[in-house]
C-alpha cells in the first residue's frame, strides 16, 4: 500500500512513461454508472462530446411600485437562472396587492427551455408563455398547488418570450427556475504519457442543501475498500469544495468523514488524463426520532430524476409522497432536486405496518420509454439508518425511465426488512 500523498503521485518510471497511455475517453461526473476502465493502454486520437451542467445565476424580482406589473416594466433574465420573487391575491373584497409578475427572455428558434415555479403551502400561482406582443399564451400550466413545470421549444422567428407569473391565492415568496440544455462540446482526446488523474467537486449537506466544510475527504486503492492504509486525502474548503491532483489511474474507494455526518463511501473509478467531477451529499446523523433516510443523487444528464415512495398511513390507506405532494405518514422529501446532480432526500420519522415502495422516475425522458439516460445518469440510493448506512444501491444499465429500487416490510412490532428490486421500468407515479 502506497504512503499518504497530498493531492500529488511520484512520477512513472521514464521507461514506462514511453509506452503506455491512458485509455479513458469520458470525463462526465456519471462514470460510475457502468464499468470504467482505468487501466493504461494506448489509444488513438478521437474527439468526443462533452456536456457540462450550466452555471446557474440566483437574482430577485425587482419590487417596486411599478416594476414587472406590465409588460412594458418587464425584468429582463437569461436562461439557467434561479428567480425568487413575491406574490401576493388577498381573498375577495381585499383585492389584488402583488399578484402579477412580468420577464421577458431574448431566445432563439430551437432553444429548448424548462421552467419550474414552486410557492409555498397556502399559496397558489400559474405561469404563462407569450410571445413579445401576443395575448393568447403559446404554453401555460394551472395544474397543481405548489409546483409546476413547463416545458418550450422556442419556434422561428420568435426572439422575445413573455414570462408571466400570476398568483392566484395566498401571499408569499415564490421561485422560479428556468433551465436550458447545454451544447455537447468537442474535445480532442489525445493519447497519454502519464497514467495520471485528477478528481473535483463539492461536499453538501443532503437534507439542507448547506456546503460542508471541513470534511476530511480519503482515497483508498480498490473497490469497497473502507479499511485500512489511505492512498490521497484532502478536505474540503469554505466553498464545500475539494481535489485530487494528479493521482494515479484506477479504481477507488472514497470515505469522506465530518463530525455530525454520517460516514459516506462510494466507488469511484478514475481514468488516467481526466478531470472526474464527482458531487457528494453527507446525510446528517439522524436525530431522536428519524427512523431512516433515503438519499439519491445522479451526474448532469438527465436533468431532472424524480423520487417517489408509496406506503402505509397506519389507518388502512396508502400515501404516495413525490415532488409535489412532499409529505405523507411519517415520512417527508426534504430536498427535490430539478437541475442536475441532486439530491433527492427523505426523511422517515414514522414506520407503519405494511410495505413501501420507492422508485426513481427520469421526468426530463418520461414520454421516451426506450431512452437509456436513466441506466448511464450515475444514479445511486443510499439508505441509512442511526447505525450508518444501511444498503447502497446503483442504477442498472438498459432502457428505461423508472428505477424500481427497494420495497421496505414493516412488521406489527414496527421492525422492518428492506427488500432489494433494483429493475428498469417505465415513467409511472404508481408503484
Amino acid at each position: 500500500m502506497k504512503p499518504i500523498k497530498f493531492k500529488s503521485v511520484l512520477l512513472l518510471p521514464l521507461l514506462l512513461l514511453a509506452l503506455v497511455g491512458c485509455g479513458s475517453d469520458s470525463d462526465d461526473a456519471d462514470e460510475d454508472s457502468e464499468d470504467i476502465d482505468t487501466s493504461c493502454t494506448t489509444s488513438e486520437t478521437s474527439e468526443v462530446a462533452s456536456n457540462t451542467l450550466p452555471e446557474i445565476q440566483y437574482t430577485e424580482v425587482d419590487e417596486g411600485s411599478a416594476a414587472n406589473d406590465s409588460r412594458a416594466t418587464a425584468q429582463t433574465l437569461q436562461s439557467n437562472t434561479i428567480l425568487t420573487g413575491q406574490g401576493s391575491y388577498e381573498f375577495p373584497g381585499a383585492g389584488c396587492v402583488d399578484c402579477d409578475d412580468f420577464f421577458a427572455m431574448t431566445v432563439s428558434e430551437g432553444d429548448e427551455l424548462q421552467f419550474e415555479l414552486t410557492t409555498p403551502q397556502g399559496m397558489t400561482a400559474f405561469i404563462y408563455l407569450y410571445n413579445d406582443d401576443g395575448s393568447t399564451p403559446v404554453a401555460y400550466n394551472e395544474d397543481g398547488e405548489y409546483e409546476k413545470r413547463l416545458e418550450y421549444t422556442v419556434p422561428s422567428e420568435l426572439t422575445n418570450l413573455v414570462i408571466y407569473i400570476s398568483t392566484y391565492q395566498g401571499t408569499g415568496d415564490y421561485e422560479l427556475t428556468i433551465t436550458a440544455p447545454v451544447e455537447a462540446v468537442a474535445i480532442a482526446d489525445v493519447p497519454a504519457a502519464e497514467c495520471l488523474a485528477n478528481l473535483e467537486g463539492t461536499i453538501s449537506n443532503a437534507v439542507s442543501g448547506a456546503v460542508v466544510s471541513g470534511a476530511t475527504i480519503n482515497l483508498r486503492e480498490g473497490d469497497g475498500v473502507k479499511t485500512g492504509d489511505v492512498d490521497y486525502t484532502t478536505t474540503s474548503d469554505a466553498q464545500g469544495s475539494y481535489s485530487f491532483t494528479d493521482v494515479d489511474a484506477g479504481d477507488y474507494t472514497i470515505e469522506i468523514v465530518k463530525a455530525d455526518f454520517i460516514t459516506h463511501y462510494l466507488d469511484v473509478p478514475l481514468p488516467g488524463e481526466k478531470t472526474t467531477e464527482k458531487k457528494f451529499q453527507l446525510s446528517p446523523t439522524l436525530a431522536e426520532g428519524e427512523e431512516l433516510r433515503l438519499v439519491m443523487s445522479w451526474g448532469a444528464q438527465p436533468y431532472i430524476l424524480d423520487s417517489y415512495l408509496n406506503g402505509p398511513n397506519g389507518s388502512g390507506g396508502s400515501f404516495t409522497v413525490k415532488y409535489y405532494a412532499r409529505s405523507g405518514t411519517g415520512v417527508s422529501l426534504d430536498r427535490d432536486a430539478t437541475y442536475g446532480y441532486g439530491p433527492e432526500t427523505m426523511t422517515f420519522t414514522q414506520l407503519n405496518e405494511g410495505t413501501y415502495t420507492y422508485w426513481i422516475n427520469d421526468y426530463t425522458n418520461r414520454s421516451n420509454s426506450s431512452s437509456t439516460a436513466l441506466g448511464v445518469s450515475g444514479a445511486n440510493v443510499t439508505v441509512y439508518d442511526s447505525s450508518g448506512i444501511v444498503k447502497q444501491y446503483k442504477v442498472p444499465s438498459g432502457a428505461g425511465t423508472k428505477w424500481n429500487v427497494l420495497t421496505i416490510t414493516v412488521d406489527g412490532s414496527g421492525g422492518y426488512t428492506i427488500n432489494d428490486v433494483n429493475t428498469l421500468g417505465n415513467w409511472s407515479e404508481s408503484p
